[in-house]
C-alpha cells in the first residue's frame, strides 16, 4: 500500500487524492452491475479498501475505519454501491418510471419501477435493487437539484444539504 516513504514524502491530502485516482476510480467501474454480488466476492475488495485508508491515515492494521470514512468524506463499499446506483437511477429516472391507474378522478400515481423484471430473469436482479433502493430514498433527496452531493452526505450520514 503506502509505505512509510511515501508518508513522509507526501502530505496526507496527496496520498488522499492518489487513494481517489487509483482505489477509488477501481472500485466505481462497473459498480452498478457487479456491487450487488455476494459477500464472497465483496469481501476481499472492502478488505482492500480499509488497508489503503489505514495506511494513508497512519493506522495500524484492524483498526476501525468508521470515523476515518466520514472525516475524509469517502464512501466504504457498500455505500459506494448505492451511491452510484442512486445516481445511475436518478440520471434515467424517466426510464424507471410507469403510471399506475387508479381508480378516481386523476391519472395515476408515478413509481419507480423495473420494465419486465420477473423472479425468473436474475440478470435484471441489479436493476430492480437499485430502482428499490431509488424508491427508498427520503423525497428531499430524490427532489433535490444537487442529488449527487446530497446522497453522499445521506449516505455518510450527514443530515445537511449541499450548499454550493
Amino acid at each position: 500500500m503506502f509505505n512509510n516513504y511515501l508518508q513522509q514524502q507526501f502530505s496526507r491530502q496527496q496520498l488522499l487524492r492518489v487513494y481517489k485516482a487509483i482505489y477509488d476510480s477501481k472500485l466505481r467501474y462497473g459498480i452498478v452491475n457487479w456491487g450487488h454480488a455476494s459477500e464472497y466476492h465483496l469481501q476481499p475488495l472492502r478488505v482492500l479498501q480499509k488497508k489503503a485508508i489505514r495506511s494513508i491515515v497512519g493506522l495500524r492494521a484492524g483498526a476501525s475505519t468508521v470515523q476515518i470514512f466520514g472525516k475524509y468524506n469517502i464512501l466504504n463499499l457498500d455505500n459506494l454501491f448505492k451511491y452510484s446506483a442512486g445516481c445511475y437511477v436518478h440520471r434515467r429516472r424517466y426510464k424507471f418510471m410507469h403510471v399506475r391507474s387508479r381508480e378516481g378522478l386523476r391519472g395515476g400515481d408515478v413509481l419507480a419501477s423495473v420494465p419486465h423484471w420477473t423472479r425468473v430473469h436474475s440478470w435484471n436482479q441489479a436493476t430492480f435493487t437499485v430502482a428499490t433502493f431509488y424508491k427508498g430514498l427520503p423525497d428531499h433527496i430524490r427532489g433535490s437539484r444537487k442529488f449527487g452531493c446530497d446522497l453522499k452526505l445521506h449516505l455518510l450520514g450527514l443530515r445537511v444539504h449541499c450548499l454550493h
